[in-house]
C-alpha cells in the first residue's frame, strides 16, 4: 500500500465526507473508534481511508493549541479495544497554522474487525476470546464449516465402497 502524500491528505480534507473520508472534533472520541473499524472492514483491501481529527464538519480546523501528543495516545488507548487488531497510521498536518490528526487506515484483509473483544463461556466464568476461538466463532457462521466443526477432537474413520459392495475402511 502506498500512503497518501502530505498534499493529498490535505486536498481530501477539504473534500466533502464520503466512503473513505471522515471528519472529527477533538471532543467526539467516542466516535474514533468505530469510524476505525468501519474503515478497515468496507475500504478495499489496502486502499486508504482517512479520519481526520480536529476538523469540523464543514472542513474548517479546531482552536490551535490542542496537545496532539496527549490525543494520539488517547487514540491509540481506545483503537486498542478493536479485536482483532487494526493497522493504521498518523500525521500530523499544518492546516493554516492549526494542527489537524490524520489517521490513515488501510481497508483490512483480516476483517471483520470489531469494536470490542469477543467473549466466551469457560465453564462458570466469561472470558475473552483466544485468536483460535474468535477464528472459529467466526467459522460457524458458514453452515458447512459449523457441520465440520461439530467434529472437532474427534476420532473420525473414512471408508470408501468399491463396486461389488465391498466397503475397506480405516
Amino acid at each position: 500500500m502506498s500512503f497518501p502524500t502530505d498534499e493529498q491528505l490535505l486536498l481530501w480534507l477539504r473534500d466533502t465526507e464520503h466512503s473513505f473520508t471522515e471528519r472529527k472534533v477533538f471532543s467526539d472520541s467516542k466516535d474514533w473508534l468505530k469510524t476505525v473499524v468501519g474503515f478497515a472492514n468496507s475500504t478495499p483491501i489496502d486502499y486508504p481511508a482517512v479520519l481526520y481529527v480536529g476538523v469540523r464538519n464543514d472542513g474548517s480546523t479546531e482552536p490551535k493549541g490542542v496537545d496532539l501528543d496527549s490525543v494520539q495516545k488517547s487514540l491509540s488507548a481506545k483503537l486498542r479495544l478493536a479485536y482483532p487488531a487494526i493497522y493504521y497510521t498518523t500525521k500530523v498536518l499544518d492546516v493554516d497554522g492549526a494542527k489537524v490528526l490524520a489517521v490513515i487506515v488501510p481497508g483490512s484483509a483480516n476483517r471483520p474487525h470489531f469494536a470490542g473483544p469477543a467473549y466466551i463461556r469457560d465453564g462458570s466464568e466469561t472470558i475473552m476470546a483466544s485468536k483460535d476461538q474468535f477464528e472459529t466463532l467466526i467459522a460457524t457462521r458458514n453452515s458447512k464449516a459449523y457441520k465440520i466443526l461439530e467434529w472437532k477432537g474427534k476420532v473420525v474413520s473414512l471408508g470408501q465402497l468399491y463396486p461389488g459392495g465391498c466397503q475397506i475402511g480405516r
